[in-house]
């Protein structure tokens, strides 16, 4: 099993079978995750809370019992085809993935069914008191594909960050204004950041931009879950936190650094992490900096770790 002190948070992301990742019936992971102690969980989402992907059954069965049951929502998600957008005129793309420019400019109105999954996010953020709730926003990430240098021009990058930006903004205010819901409830998945081996990589990307209170991304949010993807120095994970705590500059663009709380988000999938061979090692450099792990996710981390021990 992965041990985790009490002195910092837990959360696991569950994944609905339609994924599909082969979760388990939906009282069995309630009663896992009991067990475990953990903080807190995230219920993922495709199509907008469908019935086809049993996510009422899996939010029944954990709604009365897991406390901080938050949603794991995929803001520029891959369900709206007819939206989808190129990052980079050079090739590089974001597959599916809907332009944030649309909603920057339009509002959620630009699609009905985008109002409409939102509306029914907040229908379940409404069953809660005030502050109970939470959403995390999984959507800042790098194109499709192992790419740490995106072959674009620093300028794409820097208005594609802006463009996302402004869109979390528009999503998080109209559901701050109709739901029970606090700014500190709102967190976002932030994944890599550019390759700190390589200065002459497309560092505008940076999601360092992000990280910055008065004109970035954790603007919005109350914390972060920075995603590891990989290691690619024994000093990495420190980089990151560095990065995302103290700021960073590239090409006239400087950001501050944020003083939101700062998470990692760690995949329970096999040879993840190459670098290291054991996950506890990259749990125990991580919570050197960070101040809690999210895991993605529950089906994998039962499955081949054991779960979670709390001392």
């Amino acid at each position: 099993m992965l041990g985790i002190p009490y002195s910092k948070k837990c959360y696991v992301i569950v994944e609905t079978p339609q994924n599909p990742y082969n979760t388990e019936d939906p009282v069995s992971v309630r009663e896992t995750l009991q067990s475990w102690d953990v903080d807190g969980a995230f219920l993922s989402y495709n199509q907008g809370f469908g019935e086809r992907d049993r996510f009422y059954e899996y939010y029944s069965a954990l709604e009365d019992y897991i406390e901080n049951l938050g949603f794991i929502v995929n803001t520029f998600g891959r369900y709206f085809s007819d939206y989808t957008t190129t990052a980079c005129t050079t090739g590089e793309d974001i597959s599916g993935w809907i332009n944030p420019y649309l909603i920057y400019k339009n509002g959620i109105n630009f699609d009905s069914q985008y109002k409409n999954m939102l509306d029914n996010l907040i229908e379940y953020l409404n069953r809660y008191p005030l502050g109970e709730g939470m959403v995390l926003f999984d959507h800042v990430r790098y194109p499709q594909g192992n790419s740490y240098c995106p072959n674009c021009s620093v300028q794409t990058w820097q208005n594609r960050i802006y463009n996302i930006t402004q869109a979390t903004s528009i999503v998080k205010s109209y559901i701050s204004n109709n739901a029970n819901i606090s700014t500190q409830s709102f967190g976002g998945v932030l994944h890599p950041q550019r390759n700190p081996t390589n200065n002459t990589c497309c560092q505008a990307w940076n999601v360092g931009q992000a990280y910055d209170d008065t004109k970035g991304i954790t603007r919005y949010l109350g914390f972060v879950a920075v995603m590891l993807y990989t290691i690619l120095r024994e000093d990495y994970i420190q980089w990151m936190f560095n990065l995302a705590k103290n700021g960073d500059s590239y090409s006239g663009y400087s950001t501050t650094g944020t003083n939101k709380e700062l998470l990692i988000l760690l995949s329970t999938y096999p040879t993840t992490y190459n670098y290291y061979d054991d996950l506890q090692i990259v749990i125990n450099d991580a919570l050197n900096y960070f101040e809690g792990v999210v895991f993605w996710e529950y089906q994998s981390l039962k499955n081949n770790f054991g779960g979670i021990e709390r001392y």
